[in-house]
């Protein structure tokens, strides 16, 4: 039998959440604070964590900072309950580690889901960590992706995309949402005067075009291969089903958005003060955090020069000119169309 957590301070409610758990087949232990529930954690190890967000002598925040921290507790799927519907909010606490949330009220049909999908995460991690243990499995830790990967198959269909090739087009009606199997892609607005803006890279092991798929709404940019790349391509109809199946990759799906919106934050108001030289060094460094494979030889991209001034927001002459000043400084080297970093930090250090 699974063991489950509870902790909340509210009887009544922990009393109703216990019997529907129960009748569900599932062990319940409950704490009706938060330095109970740490040491209960520590000590019982349950198979998931189930906390309110705030109620008496429970900060269901803090609670969480220090099971995620502890590396005895860091691997238990944690689920906050009582959390407000706003964004804000579950932007912050999805990015503090919870794995799942529920609002308040949640009926018993969405706390058994939800608990059901986080169990089979728990069944994952004690089989990867037994792997791992015995030895019998040197690629172990790409258990996770394996399976994402399947369910993305199951659901969707792969399309090989040559470099240069359109995707989809800006105003077109968003029929899927898009996977990066390999590959690099780029997002991108076209003026009316038919200057290109990058508003995004996509590598490996990402999501694209799910905004305007999300909000039902046309695609605001195009989206293009910028080499040979293999994508998933899942129907926004089957998308939903994907995300309940995998908690790994509805939990990576979630804090892609909240790292997009930081993202397109930094990058207003980067086109709007920094200088050239400034704009063309971040725009180096957005390809290099994208694209650069765990290798300690220094990074090199192939991209014209063209796509790399509409992801800088500057006339493709000024990045020449840029790329020419940052090759005599060494910062860079260029052989053709091909861009090596040389010093990383001072790119990073560079004043505006």
């Amino acid at each position: 039998m699974n063991m489950i957590l509870l902790i909340e301070s509210n009887r009544e409610l922990a009393a109703h959440m216990t019997e529907v758990l129960q009748l569900a087949s599932q062990g319940v232990m409950h704490a009706t604070s938060g330095r109970e529930a740490v040491s209960m954690a520590v000590e019982h190890r349950p198979d998931l964590v189930m906390c309110s967000v705030k109620s008496t002598n429970v900060d269901g925040m803090s609670v969480l900072r220090i099971l995620k921290s502890n590396p005895a507790t860091m691997q238990i799927p944690f689920i906050l309950t009582g959390v407000p519907s706003d964004y804000a909010t579950l932007r912050r606490l999805m990015e503090a580690g919870a794995d799942d949330v529920l609002s308040t009220p949640c009926s018993d049909a969405e706390l058994l889901g939800s608990v059901a999908a986080r169990m089979r995460l728990s069944e994952l991690h004690r089989s990867h960590s037994m792997t791992v243990a015995n030895g019998s499995d040197e690629h172990a830790e790409v258990i996770p992706m394996d399976s994402d990967l399947s369910a993305l198959r199951k659901h969707g269909r792969v399309r090989r995309f040559k470099k240069n090739e359109v995707i989809y087009h800006e105003d077109s009606t968003p029929h899927a949402i898009y996977y990066v199997v390999h590959g690099k892609v780029k997002t991108f607005r076209t003026h009316e005067l038919g200057k290109e803006l990058i508003t995004g890279l996509y590598g490996d092991g990402m999501f694209f075009g799910h905004i305007a798929a999300l909000e039902e709404k046309l695609h605001t940019d195009a989206a293009q291969a910028l080499d040979e790349s293999e994508v998933i391509v899942i129907p926004n109809t089957e998308f939903l089903g994907v995300l309940l199946q995998s908690a790994v990759m509805s939990h990576r799906f979630l804090r892609m958005l909240a790292d997009e919106l930081d993202s397109k934050d930094d990058s207003l108001v980067r086109l709007a003060y920094n200088s050239v030289r400034k704009r063309v060094a971040d725009a180096l460094l957005a390809l290099e955090r994208q694209y650069h494979m765990s290798s300690p030889d220094p990074f090199h991209i192939t991209i014209s020069r063209e796509n790399l001034a509409n992801l800088a927001g500057t006339a493709t002459e000024t990045t020449i000119r840029t790329l020419h000043d940052f090759k005599e400084e060494k910062l860079i080297d260029i052989k053709g169309s091909t861009i090596e970093i040389l010093n990383l930090e001072k790119l990073k250090t560079m004043r505006n």
